[in-house]
């Protein structure tokens, strides 16, 4: 009780610093663009790009956006730092601790620190939370491990040629509690995807690249690329590819040649394609891919009614551009108060507010940071439940599928009425309260089409390292707090026990892994993640807002809605993509709370679809040819 006081009072001296400073409450401007390495790709590598200045809508790539840098937030572009890489050689080789030994194995620190507290507690919030977040992350996000060469880098002597890309193996401990019995002694794990190595553009030190645009622009739903994108679409009416299995539409199969992404197992032995290589990943993403794949078909059969002379061009970039609409106030309005805390995000600029539209800022960089991606948005992994719920249309709870034995496998929607007794299920099953631990099926069982079992802890702690993200203390003070001299010093943030391990564990504090730090310190009071955790987090969204040419209510641009098309906007939700979606016949009016059956929690499906008003779209012209 004591900690969680000091920690409270910790999560708002960065507030008290930056208005002390007489900083306004942009994070930005606080934290800084970071060390000049964030620009050698954009002056030495990006490509020219011509733009139209009163094009109405984003490119699919996220070019233009910004009309003076304008690969700035594009797809295919490397993540950005805050702060200078953390690696041995200045260029790519693991860091090291202070005195020069390695640091210690991920799985040896999943072992001491995090493996039995892997107990679930549940959330106030349903399973929803987690899985949009998910969601969301797929839509900026996008960090490929190179997959080429041996099937198994574990098969590998250790001769002094192993590939690059398998020089990052996981070491397992003889003496391990899961894996002893096993005789297994090695996990897998690649190292990711860096600028100069795959993209020929030479940055030191090495930064991966982000092949989804930094923007929330349903990249993970449309594609980030142009030729992705034409592939998902019919070009007819608008509408999105869907593939017809059980009389319901699906996303499109993948061409597994292409981009295997499936580990189709079972009697339908099939494998779904979606903007994002990663849809297949678990069952509750498949339904949010699916989803919206089938809500985009919906606006565009109401707006084809609503203008009939629309051509397919049209249909399918107001579709995209409504939905894109609908995930950032989803995010803003719904997601980040429940991460962050709602009167945090309301101190910072994150929260919307129908009197004070977003201003859009060229100044700012909208890249996605390395810290983020690699380090403090891996947090809410720690609140993955371990299993789906399935509730039938009585809702009652019917049977379970557990979370780790559906990776990669999207087979079990398509059977009878799982698809919406899953869906019904999401909004009934607890999400996971946070913990410094993730689950335990995910942190020793999950298997990503490699051999062997995967621990999702120890890839994340490894992952931070591959990508030279600094240690929990430099990003403790990056963020504004005092930096630690000793472990004693971070007794205000993580409890004393913890802090005992840590001194046993790492030679010096500035040796402590962010992914490890940001664990271990317990959530802000009304939020879901510690003081560090939040700080990087709260750059990014205020990045990817103000920095987003596009963003749904910035005035004054070629592409911004009117006030009536704002107003209605403002009125869809969840709910209406969820109804619109599948064959349910209600959803929770507070689509992230766990809810119960009472019908005074229930929104009815055929009412609520009806008050999802685009009238404000009716119109006599077309963007594209001016009539």
């Amino acid at each position: 009780m004591i900690l969680n006081l000091c920690v409270w009072l910790l999560c708002i001296v960065l507030l008290l610093r930056i208005q002390l400073s007489n900083q306004s409450l942009n994070p930005v401007l606080y934290y800084g663009n970071g060390p000049p390495s964030n620009d050698i790709y954009y002056l030495n590598c990006a490509p020219q790009v011509i733009c139209n200045p009163n094009e109405v809508y984003r490119t699919v790539n996220g070019s233009c956006n910004n009309l003076e840098h304008t690969a700035w937030g594009a797809s295919t572009t490397p993540f950005i730092r805050l702060l200078e890489a953390a690696y041995a050689d200045g260029a790519y080789e693991f860091r090291r601790q202070l005195d020069g030994t390695k640091l210690p194995g991920p799985r040896e620190l999943q072992l001491a620190l995090f493996l039995y507290r892997s107990r679930d507690t549940p959330d106030i919030y349903n399973i929803h939370v987690s899985q949009f977040g998910q969601w969301i992350t797929h839509d900026m996000s996008l960090l490929l491990p190179d997959i080429s060469g041996p099937k198994s880098c574990c098969d590998i002597s250790n001769d002094g040629n192993t590939p690059f890309q398998c020089q990052a193996l996981i070491s397992i401990p003889i003496d391990d509690p899961v894996y002893s019995e096993s005789s297994t002694t090695c996990m897998e794990f690649r190292r990711a995807k860096t600028a100069t190595r795959y993209f020929n553009c030479t940055i030191t030190p090495q930064i991966p690249m982000n092949l989804a645009t930094s923007f929330i622009d349903s990249s993970q739903l449309y594609g980030p690329e142009p030729d992705k994108a034409a592939e998902l679409r019919t070009f007819e009416n608008g509408r999105l590819k869907t593939e017809r299995i059980n009389e319901h539409d699906y996303c499109p199969l993948q061409n597994r040649n292409k981009w295997p992404s499936c580990d189709a197992r079972d009697i339908w032995d099939i494998c779904f394609d979606a903007g994002d290589p990663r849809m297949n990943q678990n069952t509750g993403l498949i339904i949010y891919q699916t989803s919206f794949t089938r809500f985009h078909n919906y606006l565009t059969q109401k707006l084809q009614r609503l203008n009939p002379e629309w051509e397919d061009e049209v249909l399918y970039q107001e579709a995209r551009r409504i939905v894109v609409a609908i995930n950032q106030i989803l995010v803003y309005q719904e997601y980040l108060p429940i991460i962050l805390g709602k009167k945090y995000t309301e101190r910072f600029g994150l929260s919307l507010n129908e009197f004070k539209p977003t201003q859009y800022d060229s100044s700012i960089m909208p890249q996605v940071t390395i810290e983020f991606s690699a380090g403090a948005f891996r947090v809410p992994h720690n609140t993955f439940a371990s299993k789906y719920n399935l509730v039938d249309e009585n809702y009652k709870t019917t049977s379970s599928i557990k979370l780790h034995e559906w990776i990669s496998n999207p087979d079990i929607l398509v059977e009878r009425s799982n698809f919406d007794d899953i869906l019904r299920g999401m909004a009934q099953t607890p999400g996971r309260a946070p913990s410094p631990s993730y689950n335990f099926p995910i942190s020793n069982f999950m298997r990503f089409l490699i051999p062997g079992n995967q621990d999702l802890l120890s890839w994340d702690i490894q992952r931070g390292r591959d990508c030279g993200v600094p240690s929990y203390n430099h990003i403790r003070e990056l963020c504004g707090f005092k930096r630690a001299r000793s472990f004693d010093d971070l007794a205000d943030s993580i409890y004393i026990n913890d802090l005992m391990k840590l001194k046993k564990l790492y030679a010096s504090v500035d040796d402590v892994d962010l992914i490890v730090g940001a664990l271990l310190e317990p959530p802000c009071f009304g939020a879901q993640v510690g003081p560090t955790a939040r700080c990087i987090i709260t750059d990014v969204f205020y990045r990817i807002r103000y920095a987003d040419r596009f963003f749904f209510d910035v005035e004054n641009q070629p592409g911004s809605f009117s006030n009536e098309q704002l107003k209605a906007l403002r009125n869809i939700d969840l709910g209406h993509v969820f109804c619109a979606g599948s064959e349910i016949y209600e959803v929770p009016k507070k689509i992230f709370k766990l809810s119960s059956n009472r019908r005074s929690n229930m929104r009815n499906c055929e009412e609520h679809l009806l008050k999802l008003d685009l009238s404000a779209w009716k119109t006599n012209f077309s963007y594209f040819n001016g009539n």
